[in-house]
């Protein structure tokens, strides 16, 4: 048989094939054969389960490695500086990866049920861990957004690649940014975290610069290289524009209004996208430059990686939104 292969979680990759065990032969009791399809039976249901099982854990595992680097940058917002996490955590993720199981002999049934009687219990260890920290993170958000006094949140370290709102004169900046949302976009929402970017997966909160192929990957049109970026808008005009769009319609759209200011408060890494592609040096598409990136405009945010639940003012219906546009003489441009 051979090894069967695991991530760094000790999550399986690939699942095998049902082994077929109920071969029937002439000179077989009929009891005998019964009992094989039984346990033939048996192991696909515990394979099944097995199957259904593994990803859930690796995306709570995934989303507890994301949401703890969220928290490393809060506590440092608390605590006076904002710095490079020198931690990699998946490092350490063998406290939470799987006890080691033999890899030889097959999917017998019992190691079959081994497994996911491990899996299953995981499972419900780093999801009630996740709310745990969900809680935590939610009221540290909510004390630095009210103005706590003492904190510091315009400190910065110089090996920090992200400034807040580089490129941007204060008396430049939006009040209120606006996104519209679906639940098809690869950008996650999550109704006590917030935003996530559709690098999710990917990227900690304290990548060592900003790379050139994100931002122009991101600025591209059908790019699904999930990039380190949410993108947000200072013009509801915009969102009514883009709503046209096919690939902005999907199930249950709805308008993200965001408050820049709290945004800033709780450290979000903020860029106007054409200051960004001036900084990085990026083509901006025209005539002259046909292979120039298409999203880049004055009103066109991109914000790294997360935006957290507190700084969500509210959440309307695409329709609600529409209609409070048309009211107030707000069309598309």
């Amino acid at each position: 048989m051979s090894k069967i292969e695991r991530d760094h979680y000790g999550l399986r990759h690939t699942f095998d094939s049902a082994t077929l065990l109920a071969l029937t032969y002439k000179e077989e009791a009929q009891e005998v054969h019964e009992k094989k399809k039984q346990r033939v039976r048996e192991t696909n249901q515990f394979r099944n389960l097995l199957i259904e099982k593994t990803p859930q854990l690796k995306d709570a595992l995934d989303f507890n490695y994301f949401v703890l680097t969220c928290l490393d940058r809060i506590t440092n917002i608390i605590s006076g500086t904002i710095q490079k996490d020198q931690t990699d955590r998946r490092s350490g993720t063998s406290q939470l990866a799987l006890v080691s199981f033999p890899e030889t002999g097959g999917d017998g049934l019992f190691r079959l049920i081994l497994e996911v009687n491990e899996v299953e219990r995981r499972l419900m260890h780093v999801q009630e861990q996740n709310d745990t920290l969900f809680k935590i993170l939610g009221r540290l958000n909510k004390c630095i957004v009210s103005g706590a006094q003492g904190l510091n949140q315009t400190q910065s370290d110089a090996n920090q690649p992200f400034v807040p709102c580089v490129g941007a004169a204060e008396e430049d900046l939006p009040r209120i940014l606006y996104r519209l949302h679906n639940d098809s976009k690869e950008s996650r929402h999550h109704k006590v975290l917030g935003i996530c970017c559709p690098g999710w997966r990917k990227y900690s909160s304290a990548d060592s610069a900003i790379a050139k192929d994100q931002v122009i990957r991101h600025l591209t049109r059908d790019d699904k290289s999930s990039p380190p970026f949410i993108s947000a808008t200072e013009s509801p005009g915009r969102i009514i524009n883009i709503s046209n769009s096919a690939s902005q319609k999907g199930s249950n759209t709805r308008v993200f209004v965001i408050s820049f200011s709290k945004l800033r408060r709780l450290g979000a890494w903020c860029y106007r996208s054409t200051d960004l592609v001036k900084d990085l040096d990026i083509t901006i598409r025209a005539r002259n430059s046909p292979h120039g990136v298409r999203f880049a405009i004055s009103s066109h945010w991109l914000i790294h990686r997360w935006v957290p639940e507190e700084c969500i003012e509210t959440t309307m219906k695409f329709d609600d939104f529409h209609s409070f546009c048309e009211a107030n003489g707000i069309t598309g441009r």
